[in-house]
């Protein structure tokens, strides 16, 4: 029988064991901040930091030229778990959103199961197999979609990953999203001399923020979710003095998980936003944990 326990000391002592270099590693990509699909450098330390440590690496996967795959086998088949690290930044604030940490994280937890597995004959002593997949662009560009789309998780069963926080949550909800296009269709009319005769799609557009922000705070103070508003006028006036017949919002986006039925109670759909704190602990060994309980269950 494996002995998971002393399985999980030896992570935890190998990720002691890495704690400075991983720090080098996200100290160096945070002074490197690299855009959706341009994280040339921040790939490229990552893989060969997998590799250096007895991760089977393959590049470019998806066709996705930042994008990679570790594995770490197990001694025989079973469940197949993976650790996703994002490496992207944001515009303007860099890695804002902790993607180094999150990088750092996968990478730290891989390269200590493949020391454990190193240590074994064949692999981990569990069924099964742990894999690291490098998915760029979180920040706007669907990386993880393309990917997905590509099959680069058919043969996963279960993915995780580990985002910095100011405390350790062990689960959070995860939200989807639909997008939604609202358009107004009014009647022209003299703005000052006949404004009777006409039909105000602008009046429709402003109806529709007041009628959001209304609604938001009541679904706000409930506790029910942190929403921000996404909404954005696309079709400006042509004629001055003529009442607006026809307005356009941007691809709005709902919360799939929220009640369908209450949808027409806002017309307009709200984003859900990722909580932005971020501390500056490293989670490889919770990560490494983590898969191992699942390769157990």
């Amino acid at each position: 029988m494996t002995d998971v326990d002393g399985l999980k000391s030896r992570v935890a002592e190998t990720v002691e064991g890495l704690a400075d270099e991983l720090w080098d590693l996200a100290l160096r990509i945070h002074a490197n901040p690299e855009l959706a699909y341009k994280e040339e450098k921040a790939a490229a330390w990552l893989t060969e930091f997998l590799e250096k440590r007895g991760c089977r690496v393959e590049r470019g996967v998806g066709g996705v030229a930042t994008a990679f795959r570790a594995e770490v086998p197990g001694a025989t088949p079973g469940p197949s778990i993976a650790i996703l690290a994002e490496y992207d930044a944001l515009p303007a604030i860099g890695h804002a959103c902790g993607h180094n940490v999150i990088a750092t994280s996968a990478v730290g937890a891989g390269a200590a199961l493949a020391a454990a597995a190193l240590a074994g004959v064949a692999g981990l002593p569990l069924p099964g197999r742990v894999v690291v997949v490098g998915t760029p662009a979180e920040e706007g560009g669907a990386g993880k979609v393309r990917l997905l789309e590509a099959g680069v998780f058919a043969d996963v069963d279960a993915a995780m990953m580990i985002h910095p926080l100011c405390r350790t949550r062990l689960w959070r909800p995860s939200l989807g999203l639909t997008k939604v296009k609202v358009e107004y269709f009014g009647k022209a009319a003299h703005a000052s001399a006949a404004p009777w005769r006409g039909v105000n799609a602008l009046n429709a557009v402003i109806a529709l923020f007041v009628l959001q922000y209304v609604l938001v705070g009541f679904l706000v103070a409930a506790r029910m979710f942190t929403p921000a508003l996404l909404v954005v006028v696309l079709a400006l006036p042509t004629l001055k003095k003529v009442l607006p017949t026809y307005r356009r919002n941007r691809p709005l986006e709902c919360p799939e998980r929220y009640p369908r039925r209450l949808w027409p109670l806002w017309f307009v759909a709200l984003a859900f936003m990722h909580n932005r704190q971020f501390g500056g602990l490293f989670l490889a060994g919770l990560a490494a944990d983590t898969a191992i309980e699942r390769l157990v269950l």
